[in-house]
């Protein structure tokens, strides 16, 4: 079942607002202002290239945008926070969020997801049942459409894939992120659902919300996910495919990726195996460099035996794992399988950590430039809708798609 969760990492405080303007020049003078006017410089100074999809004008307007609006609380100030990170056009740049902001901001008892290009809502607390399953018109008179447009300046992305995504999980949850936008004000939001009703959802506190029982569209999770496994193989129901789950870039304490790829390499030479799908579909990235036995035994098995290799791509598809999927198509001719990449082809990366001086709220910021074999995400050979029915029942839609699950 897909849980939504807000990125702990930092301590903000609320304090009153000031802002001295002199000869057009802004000086902040409270701790939240001075913080947005640091991020502004530190990453003017830090990232490998600040202002790639803005010119200096456009990004001083935005932080002069910032410095000049009214205060209200810890979780608007993150949001100003946030469109200054969102400058960089890069998804590894962005703010942390810690218990003390999630204190301050107000949860929608309701949580949203993507099929195709319709937003469903996919959880719904007591209460709001009657929406659970439901395809949603508009939120607060706005289309999914119209959010992603006004959004695109206020939440770190490099692509369409990574800031749906990032809406879904996390964004359309919060009031105060309508609020930002300017299309809310109050306590509560209005979802039009297709059928043409109107259900006035009431935001709580954090702290009330996380706490209070839901219910979930996704009855069953597909046996083909093992979540468990930073990596993992299983047989399909084709006695001729062999599924390798590839879910973090990373080594597995007491299971050394080199075993396992050999492993894989031993079973593929050894048994009745014409087809091999690697799922990268889960998978946010780490050591881009951690695949690398697993590709050297499949180039050397492919001299002695053919087998046809897909892997598996789709929204959460990020960082390293999308270096990954590259690889995997350039040495092994791989076939892509699924939806866009969350992350982008060519892409800044490689991450440092800083924290801001005066509220102490954490951010990471990108290091290095990537060029990846492509602009924006990596896109499927054989593209594949998400549904709600397979969604809800737990059937792999990917893997029916190729007919290797029923």
């Amino acid at each position: 079942m897909k849980k939504f969760l807000l990125p702990l990492i930092v301590l903000l405080v609320m304090t009153s607002c000031t802002t001295v303007k002199e000869n057009d020049r802004i000086y902040p003078d409270t701790p939240y202002k001075k913080d947005v006017a640091y991020l502004y410089s530190f990453l003017e100074n830090n990232h490998p290239d600040f202002l790639n999809h803005l010119n200096n004008e456009e990004a001083e307007g935005i932080l002069m945008e910032n410095l000049e609006r009214k205060e209200e609380d810890p979780g608007t100030f993150y949001y100003s926070l946030a469109s200054i990170a969102a400058i960089a056009h890069d998804s590894h740049t962005l703010v942390g969020m810690d218990a003390s902001i999630l204190s301050a901001i107000d949860i929608l008892p309701v949580g949203f997801d993507l099929f195709g290009e319709d937003l469903y809502v996919i959880m719904a607390a007591d209460g709001y049942e009657n929406l659970l399953g439901e395809k949603v018109v508009s939120i607060n008179g706005c289309s999914f459409a119209r959010i992603m447009d006004m959004a695109r300046d206020t939440i770190p992305n490099d692509n369409d894939v990574y800031l749906a995504k990032s809406l879904c999980d996390n964004h359309l949850r919060i009031l105060q992120f309508y609020i930002n936008l300017g299309i809310a004000e109050g306590k509560t939001i209005t979802v039009m659902t297709e059928d043409g009703k109107e259900t006035e959802v009431r935001s709580l506190p954090y702290s009330q919300a996380s706490g209070m029982k839901y219910e979930y569209m996704q009855k069953a999770v597909p046996p083909t996910l093992n979540p468990n496994s930073a990596y993992s193989a299983m047989l399909l129901d084709d006695p001729s495919a062999l599924l390798v789950n590839y879910h973090a870039c990373m080594e597995m304490e007491g299971f050394p990726f080199q075993y396992f790829a050999e492993q894989v390499v031993s079973m593929l030479s050894a048994g009745p195996y014409k087809t091999l799908v690697i799922d990268l579909r889960y998978n946010g990235g780490g050591n881009s460099e951690i695949i690398k036995p697993l590709v050297k035994g499949l180039k050397e098995l492919e001299t002695r035996k053919e087998i046809k290799i897909y892997v598996l791509i789709g929204e959460d598809t990020f960082s390293s794992a999308v270096m990954n999927a590259e690889e995997l198509k350039r040495e092994l001719d791989a076939t892509f399988v699924g939806r866009p990449t969350g992350g982008s082809s060519t892409h800044y990366g490689e991450i440092g950590i800083g924290t801001l001086p005066e509220t102490g709220v954490m951010f990471q910021y990108s290091t290095k430039f990537f060029q990846g074999s492509a602009e924006g995400p990596l896109l499927p050979d054989i593209p594949v809708k998400r549904n709600t029915h397979d969604y809800a029942n737990g059937i792999d839609t990917d893997l029916k798609a190729l007919g290797l699950v029923q």
